[in-house]
């Protein structure tokens, strides 16, 4: 099973990055943005893992201790791919949610499970296969700088169904309180 840990996002954040699609989808000559109930910030992506596992990794991100707290949109940018490009939302710099990444990941690594080594770069991806007019950067793309709270996070598992991409949450584990 392929499984990631993830941010679900709700709201006013999936608003404004609804927004920010409209805007890209404008000026791309073309785009696959991701649907709303697909908008996420991942904090770990573990890949393929055996089922066996699924039990240990619960017990292990139940492990994760960390108190609410909230983020912000701050900016759009650009992943360059050679099949077309991927543009993003960023967020603003924030601590707890760098503990939380951290965390998640030392959790996940202490029961064996192999982590991408890349430094984390907090982003929720609007779209892909994104071909923009020449000129055209990710500053054509307006984001409302919109707060959002963060109470939770949650194992998911990615499959494919119909060539979409189908995300089932697994197990949430909440912030103390």
């Amino acid at each position: 099973m392929r499984l990631f840990v993830a941010i679900e996002l709700l709201g006013t954040a999936i608003k404004a990055l609804q927004d920010a699609q409209e805007a890209l989808l404008r000026v791309a000559a073309h785009a696959r943005p991701t649907q709303a109930q697909h908008m996420h910030l991942t904090l770990a992506f573990l890949g393929e893992v055996a089922p066996t596992r699924l039990a240990s990794i619960k017990a292990a991100l139940d492990g994760v201790n960390f108190a609410p707290f909230s983020l912000a949109l701050e900016k759009t940018g650009i992943f360059r791919r050679s099949g077309g490009d991927v543009v993003w939302a960023g967020l603003e710099k924030n601590a707890a949610l760098a503990a939380l990444q951290a965390d998640v990941s030392r959790a996940l690594r202490g029961i064996g499970v192999t982590l991408e080594e890349r430094a984390f770069s907090p982003h929720i991806t609007l779209a892909r296969e994104v071909r923009l007019p020449p000129g055209v950067g990710a500053s054509s793309v307006p984001l409302a700088k919109t707060g959002f709270d963060v109470a939770a996070f949650t194992l998911m598992q990615s499959e494919r169904a119909a060539g979409a991409p189908v995300h089932t949450p697994l197990h949430a584990v909440s912030a103390a309180t």
